[in-house]
């Protein structure tokens, strides 16, 4: 198992996730021996067993870069509106608890697909508030609403390779085009795991 880890090509990303796992090796070890429902895993294929270990690892940890990240936007803006006369800050309450809701909603998790097009944004919760502000949406609808939205927004741009330089992706895209690069290259395929409403 080992030699499959040092061996596999990662990501930026994924390399980032493996410096953060305390005893990867035995991680990767219970990971294989721990049964996962629908997944046809085969436990003594050892290439198949770190595939999928660094599968849904990459996605806890991205779901945790992006709840993070959104998180230090929020508390950075909240020491800005801080930071204002107090007249001015009443002029902030909805903008604060707007974001609040999206951070609950971040932090309840979103499938890969949302989670991997959002972190392509540098302030992922200030572009899910402007499209917030932007919908006719009923509060409780739009909240989940916005999410999907922005991320087909977002999805739409990538499809176009809007953000690509000199034939490459920018930098801060580059593990979003490595992760699904195909999905994005099949304008015919819908982004995986659809939310039920």
């Amino acid at each position: 198992m080992k030699r499959e880890l040092e061996n596999i090509p990662l990501s930026d990303t994924q390399r980032d996730m493996l410096l953060t796992i305390e005893n990867v090796l035995e991680q990767a070890w219970v990971f294989r021996n721990t049964p996962v429902p629908d997944r046809c895993m085969n436990p003594e294929n050892i290439s198949e067993v770190v595939y999928y270990f660094l599968q849904d690892k990459g996605a806890e940890y991205r779901a945790g870069l992006l709840y993070d990240r959104a998180k230090a936007e929020f508390d950075a803006r909240m020491e800005e509106i801080a930071a204002l006369p107090p007249k001015e800050i009443l002029d902030h309450a909805y903008e604060k608890v707007i974001k609040e809701e999206f951070l609950g909603e971040l932090e309840q998790g979103l499938d890969e697909w949302e989670t991997d097009t959002l972190l392509t944004y540098p302030q992922p919760l200030a572009a899910l508030y402007t499209e917030w502000m932007d919908n006719d949406f009923s509060f409780w609808d739009s909240i989940r609403g916005t999410v999907e939205k922005t991320v087909e927004k977002q999805a739409a741009d990538l499809r176009r390779c809007a953000f690509h330089v000199n034939g490459e992706p920018p930098v801060e895209m580059k593990d979003f085009y490595d992760l699904h690069g195909d999905e994005l290259n099949d304008t015919g395929l819908e982004p995986a795991g659809e939310v039920e409403r």
